[in-house]
């Protein structure tokens, strides 16, 4: 899953250079004259007096160190909650001045080290120490896990051993080129290092050098590697220009690769940083973005073919996943690497109402009539003057099934050559048959948009033809507003979603009662749609309070569980995923065994549901929502807000359908006042 932040999104440039989490959970982005912060709902943009910022490094203390061109310093929120950039150039030693740009700043040793091109310094018990060299260009800093590290560039490459920088390599392969990763081991024992010329190194602790992951040579030729950091897992992280990130394991083999094709907005990366909360930021130079590897969530937006328009029908047919809508059919094809992308099918882009699993293949109600998934094609095989907008399937004649239409519904029963016959309507109906289920007692159960509930009951021998209806709406223990009603083959026999509630049939009492999982956890009288359910003691639902817009804009979607005492348990899914696939929620859901397919506005989810668990055992830093703000923090200066524009977000994480390819004490001396922020200005592109 990888979700996208965009400059409109932050109100910033698009070059993020570098990502740091303070230790009070919040995320900062370098960015063009301002520290820019992120609390999983608002922005704020933290005014520096530099251009670019080079580098963040974040404390314990819940301070972020910066450098970028002429400035050095930290960002903290203070008691009244607001952040603000405190600098330290004040405090540089005559001969450091001037500054220049400082590239790199690391936190080591409950020290903070900020280097610049021709020197080092460590701010310590307030006041700085400094290293002076020859001037190197990009001269930088390491922090590996294990030890500090300095790479001079036609120099060679130093280890910080706790008094001196000591010289480990003068090995071309490492001196001739800029270092953009180091990496060590856990024990010490080596480290793994990426170079500028797209080349991975491990160098042991006795200097010795040697190839690292060879294989992802032809991937990296005329890359450059720009960063890299262990991730909890042991994984390695690599950020490159030019193939995105690189998610190697200890031996080098490539795990994953995530980059445009995977939803990232630019394959040009230069951080990358792994939040407390187990997700993966990614520096680019088109703003940055948050990746869970190994989700069990994967999005299919327009960018992997799910089409321009809401999907109103899912279904599986013979192994194949389709979605229709105004477009058409469309089906899940696998692609290399182990992904898959949404395709139209052959055969006219009709506009799509529902499916219906069949023997016969997938029959599919659309404008044109009653059409059929035949060799891969869809071929409209009934023609009919009115679109086919509901489709249900008999239970006590297998060949026969039930038709809806906009005023009637119709029974067509198919022959042993496979043409259909069309049997009549039910005469005593009338409504938009938009949903039907045959009960297991032979009854038929209509869901209609404007009359409520229709009861089809047929006397022995009598045809549905002539069978009699009694229709269901304000009564028989329905609201006064059910609103469009449906219903759906539920547990135990049809359910029925109303405007106000889930509901079951109790024949003894010819009465409807609240659905009793919903009952028991107390969600009995809210929307509750779409729902679906394919195990035993497992009913998969969304619900709101109404089904009025403003209500489902922050719906709930989560599972039923039936508990070994014979009660039922309520488990939302995260918010941020539900809010991923779009305005007003859900609009269809299918459940397979152990995977749930979400689809609305902006999107079709796949959950693998049997991972949920895993996934959610740690709260998630929140992931903010359509139309939140954004507050641009000027010292002394009214604060402004500005209405952020939606964020435009892609995920693509490889289908697991498809198997893949594969506080010490704060450092004192700080007491500088704040700095005040620098006005707008035209950003320029750097390199």
């Amino acid at each position: 899953m990888v979700e996208l932040f965009a400059p409109g999104d932050y109100h910033g440039h698009q070059q993020v250079f570098a990502i740091a989490q303070s230790s009070t959970g919040l995320i900062y982005f370098s960015n063009f004259g301002e520290l820019i912060e992120y609390d999983g709902a608002k922005w704020r943009g933290i005014g520096v007096p530099t251009s670019w910022i080079r580098e963040l490094a974040a404390d314990d203390s819940g301070r972020v160190w910066l450098g970028g061109a002429d400035e050095l310093g930290w960002c903290e929120t203070g008691a009244d909650g607001a952040a603000a950039y405190h600098s330290l150039v004040d405090k540089l030693p005559v001969e450091s001045r001037p500054l220049g740009t400082v590239w790199s700043v690391d936190w080591f040793d409950h020290s903070v080290w900020f280097a610049t091109d021709r020197q080092v310094l460590r701010w310590r018990d307030g006041k700085f120490d400094h290293w002076n060299f020859s001037a190197t260009p990009l001269q930088r800093l390491h922090g590996g896990g294990k030890y500090l590290w300095l790479a001079r560039r036609g120099d060679g490459l130093y280890r910080w051993n706790g008094g001196e920088w000591q010289l480990i390599s003068r090995a071309p392969e490492l001196a001739d080129q800029q270092i953009g990763a180091l990496i060590d081991e856990v024990d010490g024992s080596s480290s793994i290092i990426g170079t500028g010329d797209g080349r991975l190194w491990r160098l042991t602790a006795k200097g010795e050098l040697s190839p690292f992951a060879p294989a992802l040579g032809p991937m990296l030729d005329g890359s450059r590697i720009t960063g890299g950091s262990r991730l909890r897992s042991g994984l390695l992280a690599i950020t490159t220009h030019g193939q995105g990130v690189l998610v190697l394991d200890a031996q080098g083999e490539l795990v994953q690769k995530v980059s445009e094709e995977e939803g990232l907005s630019s394959a040009s990366s230069y951080r990358v940083m792994e939040d407390r909360e187990g997700g993966v930021w990614v520096a680019s130079n088109m703003g940055a973005a948050r990746v869970e590897l190994g989700s069990p969530y994967t999005l299919f937006g327009k960018e992997n073919g799910r089409g321009s328009v809401v999907a109103l029908s899912q279904a599986r047919s013979n192994g194949v996943l389709y979605l229709g809508s105004e477009e058409g059919v469309r089906r899940l094809v696998p692609q290399p690497g182990g992904k898959a992308r949404f395709e139209p099918v052959p055969g006219g882009r009709p506009r799509v109402y529902c499916f219906l699993p069949h023997e016969a293949g997938l029959l599919v109600g659309t404008d044109a009539g009653l059409a059929r998934m035949v060799d891969g094609a869809l071929k409209v095989e009934v023609h009919t003057p009115v679109p086919v907008v509901g489709l249900g399937r008999s239970v006590s004649s297998p060949d026969r099934i039930f038709v809806g239409f906009s005023e009637s519904a119709s029974t067509y029963r198919r022959t042993a050559d496979g043409a259909w016959v069309d049997e009549g309507p039910v005469a005593a109906f009338s409504g938009e048959a938009r949903t039907m289920v045959e009960a297991e007692n032979g009854s038929l159960w209509i869901g209609t948009t404007q009359r409520g509930y229709a009861h089809v009951v047929r006397a022995d021998g009598q045809t549905w033809q002539k069978a009699v209806v009694e229709f269901f709406r304000n009564d028989h223990g329905l609201p006064a507003e059910i609103g469009w009603v449906r219903v759906v083959d539920g547990p135990g026999g049809p359910w029925f979603s109303t405007g106000a509630g889930l509901f079951t049939f109790d024949a003894a009492r010819n009465s409807f009662v609240p659905a009793p999982p919903l009952a028991s956890v107390k969600l009995a009288g809210l929307y509750t749609w779409p729902v679906a359910s394919v195990r035993d003691g497992e009913v998969w639902a969304q619900v709101a309070a109404t089904a009025d817009p403003k209500d489902l804009e922050r719906p709930d979607v989560g599972r039923l569980a039936r508990e070994a005492a014979g009660g039922w348990t309520w488990h939302p899914l995260p918010k941020r995923i539900i809010n991923r696939v779009g305005y007003f929620g859900v609009y269809e859901m299918l459940i397979e065994p152990g995977v749930l397919w979400l689809s609305g506005q902006s999107a079709v989810v796949r959950i693998e549901t049997d991972r949920v668990t895993e996934a959610t055992s740690v709260s998630p830093l929140p992931l903010r929502s359509p139309g939140l703000t954004r507050e641009r923090s000027r010292c002394g200066a009214r604060r402004p807000t500005f209405r952020s524009a939606r964020s435009r977000s892609k995920w693509n994480l490889p289908n697991p359908d498809f198997p893949p390819v594969a506080r010490p004490s704060t450092p004192t001396g700080c007491e500088d006042s704040t700095m005040p922020g620098r006005t707008g200005e035209r950003r320029p592109t750097s390199s």
